[in-house]
């Protein structure tokens, strides 16, 4: 079995099948012992380990990876306030990184520097969206609908809300990095040529594919690919850097345009904010410094370039909604949802729900997206059950679905 271990790959068809199922990509950790007949053991993995560096980094530990140290906080945070951009990486499911995140926002915020935020997980064109967020304005629900969450990213926004809570209650500035994936998708199964006008006006002007670290790297990374969705090694690599040259170009743009000399603070995946990733491409564009930040899961191993800073975490946990086992899609002019597929032996199942109904309500609010279902979803523990109501045919059903709660690594 093959262990993907990037999570930010969404060209390889991240999708959301399930409406409680957040499709995401996990380390894969296994010891194989044959002593004596005995039978294969997992095996938890315990600390990281740098190529070239003689110790092993455990849990808790942050690293100054120049000189193999481990290191205070302060002692990192002291480092971080004195350049203008400061890169935390992540990987997107785990959510020990997020609290470095937010940890390290913390930080900085306190200093008398205007800070301002990047983050990956927007496209650009929701710039108007996040700025009125950050104001102060949208509730959360109309936030999520707005920048289309469940559609774009995916991820179970709450591993994000205390971030993004901090900087609306803050009123920092948040800029959108991204591009669209369905072109870094056309990209990875197309090449760049195949992009129409529009579509090439969307990403980078300048697309650097002449870095050898990076291509060495993503070399490593489509190895692991068993997808039919990439045709050839040449357009992934195409893809991967119209995406980091695309979010370098939107860093690029905050640093010539605030006239507040703000710390910018970019919060992105590990692989984008390996050297070769975001950071040198937004060196080419325009010259700042900068310092690396890469959370990194006990059973990793790193090279010692990959960042400035390791913070070694637990291993991966994964952050998944609770199973109910329906696929789902809008209903085009509808303000509900057609029920395409029902799990076998599912909590859907269970409660008669059947495919072709249509959901109309959860608890009596209304449903007409995925993220509408997630957030009825967030008290599933405490209350058990969700009353949800069905059309079939000409008739209107309410059944109630207990859903199930997923265990780490499910």
């Amino acid at each position: 079995m093959k262990s993907r271990i990037m999570c930010n790959c969404l060209v390889c068809g991240r999708q959301v099948l399930l409406v409680v199922v957040i499709m995401a990509l996990q380390f894969s950790f296994w010891g194989c012992t044959h002593l004596g007949g005995m039978p294969k053991h997992k095996v938890r993995p315990t600390f990281v380990r740098v190529e070239g560096i003689s110790r092993v980094f455990v849990e808790g530990e942050i690293v100054r990876m120049s000189t193999g140290q481990v290191v205070t906080f302060e002692e990192m945070m002291a480092e971080l306030r004195s350049v203008r951009i400061v890169y935390v990486g992540e990987t997107h499911v785990n959510s020990s990184h997020h609290d470095i995140q937010l940890k390290v926002l913390e930080a900085l915020f306190k200093n008398d520097q205007p800070i301002h935020v990047g983050m990956e997980m927007f496209g650009r064109s929701y710039q108007a969206v996040l700025d009125r967020w950050s104001s102060g304005g949208y509730t959360e629900e109309t936030f999520l609908k707005k920048v289309e969450w469940e559609e774009r990213w995916s991820f179970d926004f709450d591993l994000y809300r205390a971030i993004l809570l901090f900087v609306r209650e803050n009123h920092i500035p948040l800029t959108p990095l991204n591009v669209p994936i369905e072109i870094v998708r056309k990209v990875a199964t197309r090449g760049i040529e195949s992009l129409s006008e529009n579509e090439r006006a969307q990403i980078a002007e300048d697309i650097d594919l002449s870095d050898d670290m990076h291509r060495a790297f993503l070399q490593r990374q489509y190895a692991g690919h068993d997808t039919d969705d990439l045709h050839g090694f040449e357009y992934f690599h195409e893809a991967q850097s119209v995406w980091d040259d695309s979010m370098a170009e939107s860093v690029a743009k905050i640093v010539k345009t605030d006239q507040d000399d703000s710390q910018i603070v970019v919060f992105a995946g590990n692989g984008h904010i390996e050297k070769f990733g975001i950071p040198e491409r937004v060196q080419r564009r325009v010259t700042s410094t900068y310092l690396t930040l890469m959370p990194a899961s006990v059973g990793s191993a790193l090279k010692q370039n990959a960042a400035d800073y390791v913070w070694v975490t637990k291993l991966q946990k994964m952050h998944r909604h609770p199973l109910i086992g329906i696929k789902i899609k809008p209903v085009a002019d509808s303000a509900s949802l057609l029920i395409e597929g029902v799990l076998p032996e599912s909590p859907a199942e269970s409660a008669g729900i059947k495919k072709g109904d249509i959901l109309l309500a959860i608890d009596g609010a209304a449903v007409s997206s995925v993220s509408d279902i997630h957030r009825a979803m967030l008290d599933a523990k405490s209350r058990g059950s969700h009353l949800f109501q069905i059309k079939r045919g000409e008739e209107t059903l309410e059944l109630e679905v207990t859903p199930k709660n997923r265990r780490e690594g499910e």
